[in-house]
């Protein structure tokens, strides 16, 4: 939005010396640019008429209905708390500072409770996000682990939080309270089709007696284990680099390529790099000591060939390391350093609900707050489970009706900071 303001003369002012008057011959912009961050009390006046003859009484059209019952933070300033928590990783005891400068004494218990409330409200989007996801034909997944309080009891404990990533950019966090293979059970174990990830043995039972799931792990873990193992065998760090260095180029090459281009591109490319390295790894696992860094290392390359190769059976695989779901878990990585823990077991879920959310909105180029100011709004609406679809990030974005929604609502917080009036008493 813009706001002009002409700088003129009166008139008056425009007689000139030589007893000529001035007139307009050019005008000059010059810009700057202000940001005003206000908070403010949006009063709904409805007016009731009453008939004198039959005593009948009426009402101004109904407004909408505040989305939890008795609460009284909008949707635009929820939004603002949400991306605030997940997106910019602020704890609540800073945001309550912040909202208590601004004439708003919001407590950090109102504010956990309106972040887990909402968190609870955006559950049916999550669950639709989460189909989506499982319905890629790969899905990347990760963990990292995260402090848990005992709600209002002594002593802390140790979650985690797995991520699962789409090929298209779905993003779904899930809070689970141990590291076991029920997590991962609980959401892949009716999956079909390539999960690409590390070697956690955890992992491993997805793809026992199964061909509906193949494993794809990560070369960016096997170059990290002959990396670190370098003081060990420095010379062989060094060969390792050139043949990967030629493998990764390929895959330079092929990234613009359709999948049946960039399958046959594979094949003609890095198949014969591929060899190239099984060759050197067999040979190279003779001369080293099994129990040193790099014979562990060489022998995870050795012991993991086939999943680390089996990228070449798809040509839908753009990357063959696990590093884009690794970046979604830097939104828990960086959060965690700021808001320290989880309150309790029955916040991590919620959390997870609206960091999906909010990483998906990244990963499809979405602006948050505007997502979230509108599917807040609409998604308690009457028939509004029909199109839990439509409200997904990647969906949202590509309708038009939620673009026009979006700039109108841009337009209507301008014309609210417009008319804003300050009490005098």
């Amino acid at each position: 939005p813009r706001r002009r303001r002409d700088r003129k003369l009166a008139p008056e002012q425009c007689a000139c010396g030589c007893g000529g008057q001035l007139h307009e011959v050019r005008e000059e912009i010059s810009s700057r640019i202000e940001r005003v961050k206000v908070t403010y009390v949006d009063e709904r006046v409805t007016t009731y008429y009453a008939c004198r003859k039959c005593e009948r009484v009426i009402s101004t059209a109904p407004d909408q209905p505040n989305i939890v019952e008795g609460g009284i933070l909008g949707p635009s300033l929820i939004a603002d708390i949400i991306y605030q928590r997940f997106g910019n990783h602020t704890p609540y005891e800073r945001l309550a500072r912040e909202f208590e400068q601004d004439g708003l004494p919001i407590s950090r218990s109102v504010l956990c409770r309106t972040t887990l409330r909402y968190g609870e409200i955006l559950r049916p989007i999550y669950e639709e996000l989460k189909r989506q996801t499982l319905a890629s034909f790969l899905v990347q997944l990760d963990d990292i682990p995260v402090t848990v309080r005992n709600g209002k009891k002594k002593g802390r404990t140790t979650g985690r939080i797995w991520v699962y990533r789409s090929a298209d950019g779905n993003v779904v966090f899930d809070f689970r309270m141990d590291r076991s293979q029920e997590g991962p059970r609980r959401m892949l174990g009716q999956y079909r089709g390539l999960i690409q990830g590390d070697d956690y043995g955890a992992h491993q039972f997805l793809f026992r007696d199964t061909t509906d799931r193949i494993s794809l792990l990560c070369w960016a873990h096997a170059v990290r284990k002959i990396r670190d193992a370098e003081s060990s065998s420095p010379r062989l760090r060094k060969e390792f680099d050139v043949l990967f260095a030629l493998l990764h180029k390929v895959e330079l090459e092929a990234r613009g390529l359709s999948p049946p281009k960039r399958l046959l591109y594979r094949a003609r490319h890095a198949r014969p790099i591929l060899k190239e390295m099984e060759d050197w790894i067999e040979a190279r696992r003779l001369t080293v000591v099994p129990k040193s860094p790099m014979g562990d290392a060489i022998e995870y390359l050795r012991t993991n060939w086939e999943a680390l190769t089996n990228y070449l059976l798809d040509g839908r695989v753009t990357d063959i390391t696990n590093n884009a779901a690794e970046r979604a878990l830097r939104r828990v990585a960086v959060g965690r350093k700021n808001w320290i823990f989880i309150g309790a077991e029955e916040a991590g879920q919620p959390a997870a609900v609206l960091m999906s959310l909010l990483q998906t909105c990244v990963e499809h180029g979405v602006n948050a707050i505007e997502y979230l100011r509108d599917v807040i709004a609409r998604v308690n609406e009457p028939g509004s489970a029909r199109e839990i679809a439509e409200l997904t990030p990647a969906a949202w974005k590509r309708s038009q009706p939620a673009q026009q929604r979006a700039v109108c609502g841009r337009t209507q917080v301008a014309a609210a900071v417009q008319s804003l009036t300050y009490p005098t008493s």
